[in-house]
Protein backbone atom coordinates (compact mmCIF):
# COMPACT_ATOMS: atom_id res chain seq x y z
CA UNK A 1 0.00 0.00 0.00
CA UNK A 2 1.11 4.16 0.29
CA UNK A 3 2.26 3.15 3.80
CA UNK A 4 5.02 1.24 3.48
CA UNK A 5 6.53 1.44 7.09
CA UNK A 6 3.61 -0.15 8.65
CA UNK A 7 4.54 -3.42 6.41
CA UNK A 8 4.89 -6.34 8.84
CA UNK A 9 3.95 -4.18 11.58
CA UNK A 10 0.66 -4.04 13.04
CA UNK A 11 0.04 -2.16 16.14
CA UNK A 12 -3.92 -2.30 15.54
CA UNK A 13 -4.69 -4.65 18.72
CA UNK A 14 -3.11 -1.83 21.09
CA UNK A 15 -5.25 -0.64 23.47
CA UNK A 16 -4.18 2.79 23.85
CA UNK A 17 -4.50 4.69 20.42
CA UNK A 18 -1.72 6.75 21.84
CA UNK A 19 0.50 3.88 21.78
CA UNK A 20 -0.35 2.89 18.62
CA UNK A 21 0.77 6.02 17.38
CA UNK A 22 3.80 6.18 19.15
CA UNK A 23 4.76 2.71 17.73
CA UNK A 24 3.80 3.91 14.00
CA UNK A 25 5.97 7.28 14.48
CA UNK A 26 8.99 4.85 15.67
CA UNK A 27 8.26 2.49 12.11
CA UNK A 28 8.41 5.08 9.85
CA UNK A 29 11.62 6.73 10.95
CA UNK A 30 12.71 3.24 10.89
CA UNK A 31 11.64 2.62 7.27
CA UNK A 32 13.44 5.61 6.48
CA UNK A 33 16.77 5.64 8.06
CA UNK A 34 19.36 4.68 5.94
CA UNK A 35 21.29 1.03 6.00
CA UNK A 36 24.38 0.19 6.57
CA UNK A 37 25.10 -0.27 3.19
CA UNK A 38 23.41 3.14 2.29
CA UNK A 39 25.49 4.98 4.64
CA UNK A 40 28.96 3.01 3.40
CA UNK A 41 28.05 4.01 0.10
CA UNK A 42 27.14 7.92 1.21
CA UNK A 43 31.01 8.19 3.20
CA UNK A 44 32.66 6.68 0.58
CA UNK A 45 31.42 9.15 -1.97
CA UNK A 46 32.22 12.14 0.43
CA UNK A 47 35.74 11.53 0.62
CA UNK A 48 36.12 10.49 -3.04
CA UNK A 49 34.90 14.21 -3.69
CA UNK A 50 36.78 15.22 -0.68
CA UNK A 51 39.99 14.01 -2.40
CA UNK A 52 39.06 15.60 -5.86
CA UNK A 53 38.74 18.82 -4.26
CA UNK A 54 42.13 18.46 -2.46
CA UNK A 55 43.93 17.57 -5.81
CA UNK A 56 42.69 21.12 -7.32
CA UNK A 57 43.01 23.24 -4.28
CA UNK A 58 45.87 21.51 -2.20
CA UNK A 59 44.97 23.77 1.17
CA UNK A 60 41.35 23.68 1.04
CA UNK A 61 39.01 20.59 2.74
CA UNK A 62 35.09 19.33 2.37
CA UNK A 63 33.29 19.20 5.55
CA UNK A 64 29.79 17.71 5.43
CA UNK A 65 26.89 19.65 7.31
CA UNK A 66 23.53 20.30 7.46
CA UNK A 67 21.09 17.13 7.94
CA UNK A 68 23.41 14.53 6.62
CA UNK A 69 25.44 15.39 9.21
CA UNK A 70 22.75 15.59 12.18
CA UNK A 71 21.09 12.04 10.58
CA UNK A 72 18.09 14.52 10.27
CA UNK A 73 17.48 13.82 6.65
CA UNK A 74 14.91 12.52 4.06
CA UNK A 75 16.33 10.12 1.75
CA UNK A 76 16.85 11.37 -1.54
CA UNK A 77 17.64 14.54 0.03
CA UNK A 78 20.90 17.39 -0.90
CA UNK A 79 23.95 16.56 1.29
CA UNK A 80 25.18 19.68 2.31
CA UNK A 81 28.81 19.89 1.84
CA UNK A 82 31.50 23.54 2.57
CA UNK A 83 34.57 23.59 1.16
CA UNK A 84 37.08 25.68 3.58
CA UNK A 85 40.84 26.52 2.75
CA UNK A 86 43.76 28.09 4.83
CA UNK A 87 44.31 31.16 1.87
CA UNK A 88 40.79 31.43 2.20
CA UNK A 89 38.97 33.25 -1.10
CA UNK A 90 37.42 30.07 -3.13
CA UNK A 91 34.27 31.98 -3.14
CA UNK A 92 34.87 33.70 -5.77
CA UNK A 93 32.96 33.40 -9.15
CA UNK A 94 35.72 31.52 -11.00
CA UNK A 95 36.51 28.91 -8.09
CA UNK A 96 32.91 28.09 -8.24
CA UNK A 97 32.86 27.32 -12.06
CA UNK A 98 36.35 25.62 -11.90
CA UNK A 99 35.97 23.34 -9.14
CA UNK A 100 32.68 22.25 -11.30
CA UNK A 101 34.76 21.75 -14.39
CA UNK A 102 37.17 20.01 -12.11
CA UNK A 103 34.46 17.47 -10.63
CA UNK A 104 32.52 16.93 -14.18
CA UNK A 105 36.25 15.99 -15.93
CA UNK A 106 36.84 13.47 -12.81
CA UNK A 107 33.33 12.07 -13.95
CA UNK A 108 32.55 12.86 -10.62
CA UNK A 109 29.31 15.31 -10.97
CA UNK A 110 26.61 15.47 -13.65
CA UNK A 111 23.25 17.54 -14.10
CA UNK A 112 25.48 20.62 -12.48
CA UNK A 113 24.56 23.73 -11.84
CA UNK A 114 26.52 26.53 -10.38
CA UNK A 115 24.44 29.40 -8.66
CA UNK A 116 26.73 32.05 -8.43
CA UNK A 117 24.05 34.85 -7.69
CA UNK A 118 22.67 33.76 -4.34
CA UNK A 119 23.42 35.01 -0.99
CA UNK A 120 25.76 31.78 -0.14
CA UNK A 121 26.91 30.74 -3.65
CA UNK A 122 26.63 27.14 -4.17
CA UNK A 123 27.54 24.41 -6.47
CA UNK A 124 24.65 21.72 -6.97
CA UNK A 125 25.34 18.56 -8.33
CA UNK A 126 24.84 14.48 -8.72
CA UNK A 127 27.38 12.41 -8.35
CA UNK A 128 26.65 9.85 -10.98
CA UNK A 129 28.10 6.34 -9.65
CA UNK A 130 25.88 6.50 -6.24
CA UNK A 131 23.04 8.98 -7.88
CA UNK A 132 23.70 11.10 -4.73
CA UNK A 133 22.24 14.71 -4.89
CA UNK A 134 25.10 17.26 -3.15
CA UNK A 135 25.34 20.55 -2.62
CA UNK A 136 28.81 22.46 -1.95
CA UNK A 137 29.27 25.66 -0.42
CA UNK A 138 32.30 27.59 0.10
CA UNK A 139 34.27 29.20 2.93
CA UNK A 140 31.46 29.12 5.58
CA UNK A 141 32.22 27.53 8.91
CA UNK A 142 28.49 28.70 10.62
CA UNK A 143 27.02 25.13 9.00
CA UNK A 144 29.57 23.15 10.60
CA UNK A 145 29.31 25.12 14.16
CA UNK A 146 25.58 24.48 13.83
CA UNK A 147 25.25 20.90 12.71
CA UNK A 148 28.13 20.09 16.21
CA UNK A 149 25.33 22.27 18.22
CA UNK A 150 22.62 19.96 16.72
CA UNK A 151 24.23 16.69 17.60
CA UNK A 152 24.33 17.53 20.85
CA UNK A 153 20.91 18.39 21.30
CA UNK A 154 20.16 14.89 19.77
CA UNK A 155 22.10 13.53 22.46
CA UNK A 156 20.39 15.57 25.32
CA UNK A 157 16.98 15.41 23.93
CA UNK A 158 15.23 12.38 23.97
CA UNK A 159 11.95 12.35 21.18
CA UNK A 160 13.53 15.37 19.09
CA UNK A 161 14.88 13.27 15.82
CA UNK A 162 11.55 11.17 15.95
CA UNK A 163 9.47 14.50 15.74
CA UNK A 164 11.84 16.50 13.53
CA UNK A 165 11.39 13.55 10.88
CA UNK A 166 7.83 13.49 11.44
CA UNK A 167 7.40 17.11 10.76
CA UNK A 168 10.01 16.81 8.42
CA UNK A 169 8.09 14.83 5.97
CA UNK A 170 4.91 16.26 6.78
CA UNK A 171 6.08 19.80 5.99
CA UNK A 172 7.84 18.02 2.10
CA UNK A 173 4.94 16.13 1.31
CA UNK A 174 2.71 19.79 1.30
CA UNK A 175 5.89 21.52 -0.63
CA UNK A 176 6.15 23.56 3.08
CA UNK A 177 9.72 22.94 3.60
CA UNK A 178 11.61 24.76 0.91
CA UNK A 179 12.72 28.08 2.21
CA UNK A 180 13.20 29.45 -1.06
CA UNK A 181 9.44 29.77 -1.43
CA UNK A 182 8.58 30.65 2.44
CA UNK A 183 8.76 27.03 3.38
CA UNK A 184 10.30 26.20 7.13
CA UNK A 185 14.42 25.21 6.71
CA UNK A 186 15.29 22.45 8.75
CA UNK A 187 17.37 24.34 11.13
CA UNK A 188 13.73 26.02 12.28
CA UNK A 189 12.15 22.75 12.90
CA UNK A 190 14.90 21.42 14.65
CA UNK A 191 14.26 24.91 16.79
CA UNK A 192 10.73 24.56 16.76
CA UNK A 193 10.54 20.75 18.10
CA UNK A 194 13.60 21.37 20.36
CA UNK A 195 11.69 24.59 21.90
CA UNK A 196 8.50 22.15 22.66
CA UNK A 197 10.03 19.34 24.26
CA UNK A 198 12.08 21.40 26.77
CA UNK A 199 9.57 23.68 27.91
CA UNK A 200 6.89 20.46 28.18
CA UNK A 201 5.29 20.59 31.21
CA UNK A 202 5.13 16.99 31.97
CA UNK A 203 8.67 16.20 30.42
CA UNK A 204 10.33 18.74 32.84
CA UNK A 205 8.48 17.07 35.53
CA UNK A 206 10.02 13.88 34.46
CA UNK A 207 6.39 13.35 34.64
CA UNK A 208 6.36 11.58 31.00
CA UNK A 209 9.04 9.78 28.83
CA UNK A 210 9.43 11.24 25.61
CA UNK A 211 10.15 8.71 23.78
CA UNK A 212 7.21 6.66 25.43
CA UNK A 213 4.66 9.03 24.29
CA UNK A 214 5.83 10.17 21.04
CA UNK A 215 2.16 10.04 19.72
CA UNK A 216 0.71 12.53 22.08
CA UNK A 217 4.02 14.77 21.97
CA UNK A 218 3.07 14.76 17.91
CA UNK A 219 -0.10 15.68 18.37
CA UNK A 220 0.83 18.30 20.77
CA UNK A 221 3.50 19.41 18.79
CA UNK A 222 0.89 20.57 15.73
CA UNK A 223 -1.50 21.98 18.54
CA UNK A 224 0.88 24.27 19.71
CA UNK A 225 2.05 25.79 16.47
CA UNK A 226 -1.18 25.40 14.93
CA UNK A 227 -3.32 26.83 17.46
CA UNK A 228 -1.77 28.55 20.32
CA UNK A 229 1.71 29.52 19.54
CA UNK A 230 1.88 33.69 19.55
CA UNK A 231 3.52 34.58 15.90
CA UNK A 232 2.88 38.20 16.45
CA UNK A 233 4.84 38.52 19.56
CA UNK A 234 6.89 35.71 20.51
CA UNK A 235 10.57 34.95 19.86
CA UNK A 236 12.68 31.79 20.33
CA UNK A 237 16.25 31.95 21.91
CA UNK A 238 18.13 30.00 24.06
CA UNK A 239 19.68 31.05 27.07
CA UNK A 240 22.54 28.30 28.60
CA UNK A 241 21.77 26.10 26.33
CA UNK A 242 18.10 25.66 26.79
CA UNK A 243 15.10 27.54 24.87
CA UNK A 244 13.93 30.56 25.96
CA UNK A 245 10.72 32.60 24.82
CA UNK A 246 11.23 36.89 24.71
CA UNK A 247 9.13 39.30 23.64
CA UNK A 248 9.83 40.18 19.71
CA UNK A 249 10.21 43.52 20.18
CA UNK A 250 13.39 43.40 22.66
CA UNK A 251 15.18 42.16 19.45
CA UNK A 252 16.42 45.03 17.93
CA UNK A 253 18.67 43.46 15.11
CA UNK A 254 15.31 42.41 13.75
CA UNK A 255 13.90 45.88 14.19
CA UNK A 256 11.92 47.48 12.44
CA UNK A 257 9.72 44.04 12.04
CA UNK A 258 7.69 44.38 8.76
CA UNK A 259 5.71 41.95 8.92
CA UNK A 260 4.14 41.21 12.75
CA UNK A 261 2.97 37.46 11.99
CA UNK A 262 6.12 36.07 11.59
CA UNK A 263 8.49 33.25 13.18
CA UNK A 264 11.42 34.88 14.69
CA UNK A 265 14.08 32.03 16.20
CA UNK A 266 17.29 33.60 17.35
CA UNK A 267 20.50 31.37 16.02
CA UNK A 268 21.91 30.43 18.78
CA UNK A 269 25.28 31.04 16.98
CA UNK A 270 24.36 34.63 16.09
CA UNK A 271 22.41 36.64 18.19
CA UNK A 272 21.66 39.07 15.48
CA UNK A 273 20.32 36.31 12.92
CA UNK A 274 16.99 35.25 12.76
CA UNK A 275 17.26 31.93 11.10
CA UNK A 276 13.73 31.60 10.33
CA UNK A 277 13.52 35.02 8.18
CA UNK A 278 13.40 33.29 4.55
CA UNK A 279 10.21 31.51 6.17
CA UNK A 280 7.52 34.43 4.48
CA UNK A 281 4.75 31.88 4.09
CA UNK A 282 4.25 31.30 7.85
CA UNK A 283 0.63 31.46 7.51
CA UNK A 284 0.20 28.49 5.24
CA UNK A 285 2.84 26.56 7.77
CA UNK A 286 0.59 27.50 10.64
CA UNK A 287 -2.61 26.06 8.92
CA UNK A 288 -1.10 22.98 7.85
CA UNK A 289 -0.15 22.36 11.39
CA UNK A 290 -3.67 23.17 12.53
CA UNK A 291 -5.05 20.87 10.18
CA UNK A 292 -2.91 18.04 10.97
CA UNK A 293 -4.03 18.20 14.28
CA UNK A 294 -7.12 18.01 13.46
CA UNK A 295 -6.82 15.07 11.20
CA UNK A 296 -4.31 13.34 13.71
CA UNK A 297 -7.32 13.61 16.34
CA UNK A 298 -10.01 12.70 13.97
CA UNK A 299 -8.23 9.71 13.17
CA UNK A 300 -7.17 8.28 16.96
CA UNK A 301 -11.22 9.01 17.76
CA UNK A 302 -12.51 7.32 14.64
CA UNK A 303 -9.75 4.16 15.14
CA UNK A 304 -10.68 4.26 19.13
CA UNK A 305 -14.11 3.09 18.37
CA UNK A 306 -13.27 0.92 15.52
CA UNK A 307 -13.67 -2.78 15.64
CA UNK A 308 -10.26 -4.83 15.68
CA UNK A 309 -11.10 -6.17 12.47
CA UNK A 310 -11.94 -3.07 10.94
CA UNK A 311 -8.45 -1.49 12.46
CA UNK A 312 -6.35 -4.10 10.50
CA UNK A 313 -4.03 -2.68 7.75
CA UNK A 314 -4.89 0.92 9.13
CA UNK A 315 -2.59 3.67 9.51
CA UNK A 316 -2.92 6.65 11.71
CA UNK A 317 0.05 9.07 10.42
CA UNK A 318 -0.55 8.58 6.43
CA UNK A 319 -2.55 11.14 6.08
CA UNK A 320 -0.36 13.16 8.12
CA UNK A 321 3.05 12.53 6.11
CA UNK A 322 1.48 10.81 2.73
CA UNK A 323 5.25 9.29 1.98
Amino acid sequence: GSYPWILNHDHSKQKEISDWLTFEIKDFVAYISPSREEIEIRNQTISTIREAVKQLWPDADLHVFGSYSTDLYLPGSDIDCVVTSELGGKESRNNLYSLASHLKKKNLATEVEVVAKARVPIIKFVEPHSGIHIAVSFERTNGIEAAKLIREWLDDTPGLRELVLIVKQFLHARRLNNVHTGGLGGFSIICLVFSFLHMHPRIITNEIDPKDNLGVLLIEFFELYGKNFGYDDVALGSSDGYPVYFPKSTWSAIQPIKNPFSLAIQDPGDESNNISRGSFNIRDIKKAFAGAFDLLTNRCFELHSATFKDRLGKSILGNVIKY
